[in-house]
């Protein structure tokens, strides 16, 4: 449906439902597995959205470009494409979108065992889920936070944001059920170690 209806448009229009199903039939590609032609579409279409002035549209271009570049093997490209993203969702101040972007980030950075950089943008995306009352956006963050910490042998760290997340009041989150099981199993095991308790 996305590729007839650009092919029934204009070559030369330049408008936002052009960059649209450019992005849809993009998304098409991507789930078939086509990375290289998804990234070239989401690049067409980012500079349509660039072209019409539209920034939200570019920056959402730019993450779809991330993340087909990175299914594709190509994390140095993705994470450039993250950058822009990124830098346009904050002159949006569009905190859902960055803390997307952030996300990707870190996990590129971690995916190129560039463990600084991968701490940096989990850590941010968990401070701004945390700002915007994003309960499960922030216990993600923080265990993905807590296993580069494990990575770079941080372990205290590591333990802290692992509590962290537990405490992100969800009540059906595996982290926080986890948590208070070992917490209990730990207040056992002391209770029978001093037996005054």
């Amino acid at each position: 449906a996305y590729e007839a209806a650009l092919a029934q448009a204009d070559p030369n229009a330049v408008n936002p439902t052009v960059a649209s199903n450019t992005m849809q039939l993009g998304l098409v590609r991507q789930r078939q597995g086509r990375y290289t032609e998804a990234a070239t579409l989401y690049d067409s279409a980012r500079q349509i959205f660039e072209s019409l002035g539209e920034p939200e549209g570019a920056a959402q271009a730019w993450r779809h470009l991330a993340v087909a570049q990175k299914l594709d093997g190509r994390m140095e490209p993705a994470i450039l494409a993250c950058q822009q993203a990124l830098y346009l969702y904050e002159q949006q101040r569009n905190r859902s979108g960055i803390a997307d972007v952030l996300g990707e980030l870190g996990h590129l950075h971690q995916a190129l065992n560039q463990l600084e950089e991968a701490v940096l943008a989990h850590r941010r995306m968990a401070e701004l889920c945390a700002e915007r009352g994003d309960g499960r956006g922030e216990e993600a963050s923080r265990n993905k936070l807590a296993n580069v910490l494990i990575q770079l042998r941080r372990h205290d760290e590591a333990r802290q944001e692992l509590y962290r997340a537990s405490e992100c009041n969800l009540p059906e989150s595996p982290t926080a059920r986890n948590w208070a099981i070992r917490r209990g199993l730990r207040d056992v095991s002391q209770a029978v170690q001093n037996p005054d308790v």
